[in-house]
């Protein structure tokens, strides 16, 4: 067997959407037309992190040219920017927390509009953040203990 991790189908399907593209999972059906339970598991755990993090931007956001660290990236949608965010810590003791991972301010530069909230999509929590220019520094909290989306995304709500 080989399949792809469920983190590796949604940094996947992240990528995709940075471009503007689709993703086209192939999934092996057995011959009376069924699907594993083992595929049939990774695609509602696709499913789940879609409607977790704002599945309308994900089928209809566009991309821009928000530039980000590392692998975030921004799509528009609705006179809101989506910044997904990459590699974040979940909160807790050092000894746990994943190494290469961080929270904190990132910076994300060519801003389309003038942001006046922040929060993300996953629990609403309000993030913290500050315009310079074009570019908006944001305050990226970590994961609650216990929890991993792999990629998470803020809303940036744009007067």
């Amino acid at each position: 067997y080989d399949y792809k991790a469920p983190s590796e189908l949604i940094e996947t399907l992240c990528l995709c959407r940075r471009y503007g593209a689709n993703y086209l999972l192939n999934v092996s059906p057995k011959g009376n037309g069924e699907i594993t339970l083992l595929q049939q598991a990774m695609l509602d755990n696709t499913g789940n992190w879609i409607r977790t993090v704002a599945p309308e931007v994900i089928y209809e956001g566009n991309p821009t040219d928000v530039a980000g660290p590392g692998n975030d990236f921004a799509l528009l949608y609705d006179n809101k920017l989506y910044i997904f965010v990459h590699k974040l810590n979940t909160g807790g003791d050092n000894h746990i927390i994943i190494p290469g991972a961080y929270c904190g301010t990132r910076t994300y530069a060519n801003i389309p509009g003038k942001p006046k909230a922040a929060y993300w999509t996953d629990n609403s929590e309000t993030l913290s953040w500050k315009c310079c220019g074009d570019a908006l520094q944001l305050d990226c909290t970590s994961y609650s203990y216990g929890q991993n989306l792999v990629v998470r995304v803020a809303c940036i709500e744009l007067e």
